[in-house]
């Protein structure tokens, strides 16, 4: 089993693109959440230390938080139409899954999300006029 503190470190290893090369900064790494921010985006790596060891990596916009819930990467990935991530582990027990599934998500994210990367939020604004009820 992995400690939170082990967790973080390892956060920080694999998702160091995020601050080098996109000026994202750790906003908090307080349990069960790592935050990543720049702007109004914020990524959030959850990790539940305690019970069952879930993983999860999702995207919100932090201008406000109360009308912006997280989207979490496998439907960002069906909005642009790119076959959907699916995590080998949803529980990581170990450091090796731990690494392996944030190494993924940092792959998909620095190919398909570069605009998103870059600051561009539009894959996370929903256009209602398209998903308006027609009756």
């Amino acid at each position: 089993m992995i400690g939170w503190s082990d967790f973080v470190a390892i956060v920080r290893d694999e998702m160091r693109p995020l601050e080098e090369r996109y000026g994202f900064s750790v906003a908090s790494s307080e349990c069960p959440f790592v935050r990543y921010r720049k702007d109004s985006i914020e990524f959030v790596i959850y990790f539940d230390v305690d019970r069952r060891q879930e993983f999860d990596i999702a995207v919100r916009l932090t201008e406000e938080p109360k009308f912006s819930p997280s989207v979490g990467l496998p439907a960002l990935m069906r909005r642009r139409g790119i076959e959907s991530y699916s995590p080998q582990f949803l529980q990581v027990t170990s450091e090796k899954e731990a690494r392996g599934e944030l190494q993924k998500a940092g792959d998909i994210l620095q190919r398909h999300f570069q605009d998103l990367l870059e600051g561009d939020v539009q894959c996370l604004v929903i256009d209602h006029e398209k998903n308006k009820d027609t009756h």
